[in-house]
C-alpha cells in the first residue's frame, strides 16, 4: 500500500528530471510546497536512485540537455518499465505532434507544452496520484481476496472470519435460514 494511503498527511514523493536550471524556481514555487520533490539531472542514474528512494510520480523534461527529445523519451520509457504504476508526466518546449505521439507511446500519462502553468500541473498531478492510489488499493484488495482470505464476497483473514467461513460452509448445502451476528 502506498505510504500516503496509510498516512494521508505524508506528502507524495515525486522526481523532476531536467537539465533546465531556469525551470527550478517555478518548480519550487508550485510543487515543493505540496510534494516531496527531488530534482535530478538527466545525466544522473535515475533508476538507481529510484531503487533506493521510491517515488510515486516523475516529471520528465523531454528537452533534457542533448538538443533533442531522444534522451527524455528514453527516460520516460525506462521509468515506465521500472514501475508500471508510476505516474509519469512529460514536458517539452516543442509543439510537434510527433513528439506527443512518441511520448504517449513511451508510456507518459500526461504531456505538457512549455510554458507550463505549474498550478494546473499541480492539480492534474494530485488527481493522477489519487487515481494511482485507488488502483493500488483495489489491486491489493483483489490480491487479498484471491489469496484465500475471502469467502462469498466477504474479505478477511482473522480467526473470527475463518470461523465464520467454516460455519457458512457447514450450513451452505442445507435449506435452513441462518442469521449471522
Amino acid at each position: 500500500m502506498a505510504a500516503s494511503s496509510i498516512f494521508p498527511h505524508v506528502a507524495p514523493r515525486i522526481i523532476v528530471i531536467t537539465a533546465d536550471e531556469a525551470l527550478i524556481p517555478s518548480l519550487e514555487e508550485s510543487l515543493v510546497s505540496v510534494f516531496h520533490t527531488t530534482v535530478l539531472n538527466p545525466s544522473e542514474p535515475v533508476l538507481a536512485i529510484l531503487a533506493e528512494t521510491p517515488v510515486e510520480a516523475a516529471l520528465v523534461d523531454l528537452d533534457a540537455g542533448d538538443g533533442s527529445t531522444h534522451l527524455g523519451l528514453d527516460i520516460v520509457q525506462q521509468l515506465r518499465g521500472f514501475d508500471p504504476t508510476l505516474v509519469v508526466f512529460a514536458l517539452t518546449r516543442s509543439r510537434s505532434k510527433l513528439i506527443r505521439t512518441n511520448t504517449q507511446a513511451a508510456g507518459a500519462n500526461e504531456f505538457f507544452i512549455a510554458p507550463v502553468d505549474f498550478s494546473q500541473l499541480q492539480v492534474v498531478l494530485q488527481h493522477a496520484l489519487e487515481k494511482r492510489r485507488r488502483a493500488i488499493d483495489r489491486r491489493e484488495l483483489q490480491e487479498k481476496a484471491a489469496s484465500g482470505h475471502s469467502f462469498c464476497g466477504l474479505i478477511g483473514g482473522s480467526e473470527p472470519m475463518r470461523r465464520l467461513y467454516d460455519a457458512i460452509g457447514r450450513v451452505a448445502d442445507g435449506s435452513a435460514t441462518v442469521l449471522v451476528r
